[in-house]
């Protein structure tokens, strides 16, 4: 008779435990960063120790490109987000590459992939907490923003194969006369 008690109070316990741990991990009412939400506000540090915010760039369109260089895709990608912004950045596109390694080996690292693609664009050094809030699951994952800094569309993945979409929805936003 003992022994259903003490099994059905284990079960009280894990289901007890359960739902505190679902309600404990910053739940703190986050928006996931989707197209058509308001693109989350962050403050960063490029790779010159410069504070680097969102909001620096109101009034622009922007590119987020969250990437690695242990990420064999974003060998790809960036190549090509290269292209963009050197089209681009003169009409007043910005494009924000933003590094998810780590520590003082990942800033190294970074640095010698720029040199590797010849990356002219801003890197700056991201965390974990800007990752979240872009829910950012995969690398490379790239985010375009209007001038308002809404998400006008979201990549995941290789943009290879979206570049002539990107191209296209760059200069409807950026109002290029063709």
């Amino acid at each position: 008779m003992i022994e259903p008690v003490r099994r059905l109070d284990c079960w009280f316990v894990i289901v007890i435990v359960t739902v505190v741990l679902l309600y404990s991990f910053d739940n703190k009412s986050v928006e996931a960063a989707d197209i058509g939400s308001k693109a989350p506000p962050f403050t960063l540090v490029d790779l010159q120790g410069n504070t680097v915010s969102l909001s620096d760039f109101q009034g622009r369109m922007v590119i987020i490109d969250f990437w690695a260089t242990y990420c064999h895709v974003c060998e790809d990608t960036s190549p090509i987000l290269e292209k963009i912004h050197r089209k681009y950045k003169e009409q007043g596109l910005v494009l924000l590459g933003i590094s998810l390694d780590e520590g003082k080996k990942g800033i190294e690292d970074v640095k010698n992939f720029i040199r590797k693609f010849d990356l002219t664009f801003t890197v700056l050094m991201g965390n974990r907490t800007v990752a979240k809030q872009y829910f950012s699951i995969g690398i490379p994952t790239t985010f375009i923003l209007d001038k308002d800094h809404v998400i006008v569309e979201k990549y995941i993945g290789d943009v290879f194969y979206f570049d002539e979409e990107m191209f296209t929805l760059i200069e409807k936003h950026l109002e290029v006369k063709k």
